[in-house]
């Protein structure tokens, strides 16, 4: 293992998430944080019109690729301004995505939307990992994996999503041909960001190979199965997928992808030629912050959505996993990737359009958040006191279900259902939902040796983390640091810039957390919640009774 002195080297790693980006500067001895900045994009989730005012498509969820280059030199300019830290101490750069999340390149590799033609156009913005409006092409090639047989479904737990790159490059095929011819290429945003870092184009294997059926041993499917999806599209195809780009260099996340330019240098106040390295997902990106490299260790990564990732030395069919793909996180370990579409979501959700005057009015007389004010009185309340059961598919189910046209619902509610009943109940479902992703991995024989949590969500909620302890029933860890997607990120750039990513997590990974441990009474009392909520889940989501499909069909947000 390399000696560094401390404060001799430093690694920048920058978080681009759903509303924000995040950025750490770390000290690669050892991981110590020197600064951190974030920032807001200024654009937010496009869900109803775009800047010029044009109403966007039903279930929309776009952004603005300028938000993202802004986040990126603001964030670097603002650590490197408030560290003290000298430009020629940052040897390298890493950053992580929200995925899939695509964008269309015109031949001059620039996003298809700064084009005036194309500005008024939403097919021709950056379509994030969870608009699922592109769920009838998803279904498309699903049919195409089972009819022919393909290994894909169980790379992708044995159903497509809309979360794929080919789905959504397939979906502008189908819904804007215009958009779709005009575009030299669609490309996963990380992959955009890292190649303007170098100014030239390099893509992520690990992304590649989960989000888009391409195989580092074969590429892209083979031409008889697009074919199958789509004869048209198999001919247009070809040329739009990031791999097929070239000069295009295809590493894994922790491996040098280029250097950064001289004309990103200068913009992010950087020197040239530090090592930058290929971009990962975001949920993916936490565990060498959190200094996990071990088979059968399972991390939730908990916020506005949940991200469940696992590493194992052995590879199974799991229902609801979105991949499993060996070598995406480390080399000779199978990393299965799960989660759940809506939990930080769900709150948010109930807090800002269901909370009585009074509770606004109370939380703010006492200088803290709604969400903080109803967490305060569900604590108060015994596992089960709520009588309520609620099913948390407020943005559909990505897990075990993989069906996005599913919803939320609250049972049991009375004339005495009190607001943090509600609030509580929110929160149960979220780690029932979890623990149904659990089951899938155990009753599969996959061995959880381990479980860690990070993320908003988990950092800031010590009744939820207790909550998915008791009802999971096993020890949960939570990392006193805040930042750890964009300290994994720093980590992968320190392991881009001295070529060993196992060293750089053992060096810089997490070391502190708080553990949460299952209380046995409670865990008693959500072992019989759970079997009901179990009972729902399979009533409304195997299809017995699609109540939820058609009444959002009837609502034409699926049409």
């Amino acid at each position: 293992m390399k000696e560094y002195r401390n404060n001799e080297f430093f690694s920048i790693g920058i978080d681009f998430g759903s509303l924000s980006a995040r950025g750490v500067l770390a000290d690669i001895s050892d991981g110590r944080i020197i600064a951190e900045a974030m920032m807001e994009y200024p654009h937010g989730v496009m869900a109803d019109t775009l800047p010029d005012g044009t109403k966007v498509y039903e279930n929309a969820c776009l952004q603005h690729p300028k938000d993202y280059l802004d986040a990126l030199e603001y964030i670097v300019k603002d650590m490197m301004a408030g560290s003290g830290i000298e430009a020629e101490k940052v040897v390298s750069i890493g950053i992580d995505f929200t995925s899939s999340t695509v964008l269309p390149i015109d031949k001059d590799f620039v996003p298809l939307c700064f084009n005036e033609k194309f500005s008024d156009n939403p097919h021709a913005w950056v379509k994030m990992w969870k608009d699922h409006s592109d769920f009838y092409q998803a279904g498309e090639i699903d049919r195409v994996c089972r009819k022919m047989g393909r290994e894909y479904l169980s790379m992708y737990g044995g159903k497509v999503s809309p979360e794929n790159l080919l789905v959504k490059t397939y979906a502008a095929f189908i819904q804007d041909r215009e958009v779709f011819d005009a575009s030299d290429r669609f490309m996963e945003a990380g992959d955009y960001i890292v190649s303007v870092l170098c100014g030239k184009p390099t893509l992520s294997s690990s992304c590649l190979a989960a989000k888009s059926f391409w195989k580092s041993d074969g590429g892209y499917p083979a031409p008889e199965f697009l074919e199958a999806i789509n004869p048209e599209f198999a001919d247009e195809i070809k040329g739009k997928l990031p791999a097929n780009m070239e000069g295009a260099g295809i590493y894994m996340p922790g491996e040098k992808a280029g250097t950064l330019s001289c004309d990103m240098a200068k913009k992010l106040g950087l020197k040239s030629g530090i090592a930058v390295s290929s971009f990962q997902m975001d949920a993916y990106a936490a565990m060498p912050g959190l200094g996990i490299t071990k088979s059968g260790t399972l991390m939730m990564i908990i916020g506005t959505s949940s991200g469940f990732i696992l590493v194992s030395d052995e590879k199974r069919e799991v229902e609801g996993v979105t991949a499993c793909i060996k070598d995406t996180m480390y080399k000779g370990l199978w990393t299965y990737a799960s989660g759940q579409a809506s939990v930080g979501d769900v709150f948010a959700w109930y807090s800002n359009n269901s909370v009585p005057e009074k509770y606004e009015k109370e939380a703010q007389k006492r200088g803290i958040s709604v969400q903080q004010y109803l967490t305060e009185l569900a604590s108060k309340l015994n596992a089960g006191e709520s009588g309520l059961i609620a099913l948390e598919w407020f943005n559909g189910n990505r897990s075990r279900l993989a069906n996005s046209a599913l919803s939320g619902m609250i049972l049991g509610l009375t004339i005495n259902t009190k607001p943090e009943h509600i609030y509580r109940a929110l929160i149960e479902a979220t780690a029932f939902g979890a623990k149904e992703i659990v089951n899938a991995f155990e009753e599969t024989g996959v061995e959880i040796k381990e479980i860690f949590a990070s993320g908003g969500v988990a950092e800031k909620n010590p009744l939820l983390m207790q909550i998915y302890a008791d009802v999971l029933k096993k020890p949960i860890k939570v990392s006193v640091l805040t930042q750890i997607p964009a300290l994994g990120s720093a980590i992968l750039g320190a392991a881009a810039y001295d070529g060993c990513l196992n060293e750089a997590v053992s060096r810089m990974g997490s070391k502190e957390y708080i553990e949460y441990i299952p209380n046995e009474r409670n865990c008693s009392i959500y072992n019989e919640l759970f079997a009901k909520y179990h009972s729902l889940h399979e009533y409304f989501g195997r299809g017995e009774n699609a109540v939820m499909e058609e009444l959002r069909a009837l609502a034409k947000l699926e049409r």
